[in-house]
């Protein structure tokens, strides 16, 4: 099958990372879900669970680090697909984490019960007193960098599919952000991670609620998905910043819009 029609950019340094980054995939979710599954996670506290987001976040520094890609051997640093792409994920993660989990805590219901002390979350948007353990923010970076590559992989294959359409486009960025929100909601709404992750009300939250966080996706795949698509591109690294924190603004918003319309699934 020629390069053009499959499934990876064109762009080879991006679809070694691409490949890189789902290979990656495997080993974390197999880690993280023997954790939280297995019943570990209820008796693991602060050095425990850093300990596993440090474990499963380091990899994807270390080995494009340590073994390169062919496309990326000789080339600098800071033109690397891998590095630009873990860059934008660690902005967008981190906004996620930082100010949009006080989103779930106040608008859809959510409430960590991990047996931790060390947590940073934003006084600014803290309502409910809700706070962001620190390992979850390494977590956050790992879940996303399968999030989006995934997302990237499946839109890249409905738009040589379908032919590249604007509308096409627009439909498969919604349909794949609301999927994935979904996907993760129904693994983390799962009674085997009760007590770790709760909502006051799962039904609801697995609905309408990965709708609102399917937002965030919408708002932010467009920008990661452009990023050195093409073959021979190479976007500069301040513009790869500029890009999460514009995303990440835009998800922002429109979660206001929604909290403003729709208000509180629980309340």
């Amino acid at each position: 099958m020629a390069q053009g029609r499959g499934w990876l950019s064109e762009n080879p340094s991006k679809a070694w990372g691409e490949k890189f980054f789902l290979l990656h995939s495997l080993v974390w979710i197999a880690i993280v879900a023997a954790v939280m599954l297995g019943g570990l996670a209820h008796r693991m506290g602060d050095v425990a669970c850093l300990a596993l987001g440090l474990g499963v976040f380091l990899p994807l520094i270390v080995v494009p680090l340590v073994r390169p890609g062919k496309a990326d051997r000789g080339r600098p640093l800071r033109e690397r697909y891998w590095l630009k792409f873990n860059v934008w994920v660690a902005i967008v993660a981190f906004v996620g984490s930082y100010f949009i989990t006080h989103f779930f805590f106040d608008e859809l219901g959510m409430t960590y019960g991990f047996a931790v002390r060390w947590h940073v979350e934003s006084r600014l948007m803290d309502r409910g007193g809700g706070e962001v353990p620190v390992f979850l923010y390494f977590l956050a970076h790992v879940y996303f960098t399968t999030y989006y590559t995934v997302m990237s992989i499946g839109l890249r294959r409905v738009r040589r599919v379908l032919g590249g359409g604007r509308w096409a486009t627009v439909l498969a960025v919604l349909a794949m952000s609301y999927a994935t929100a979904f996907a993760e909601t129904l693994f983390m709404a799962s009674p085997y991670l009760a007590g770790l992750f709760d909502y006051a009300d799962r039904s609801r939250m697995l609905g309408t609620g990965s709708a609102a966080y399917g937002l965030v996706f919408a708002a932010t795949l467009p920008f990661v998905f452009s990023l050195d698509e093409g073959p021979g591109e190479s976007r500069p690294l301040g513009r790869v910043v500029v890009d999460a924190l514009a995303g990440s603004m835009l998800a922002l918003f429109l979660l206001d819009v929604w909290a403003a319309v729709v208000g509180p699934l629980a309340g």
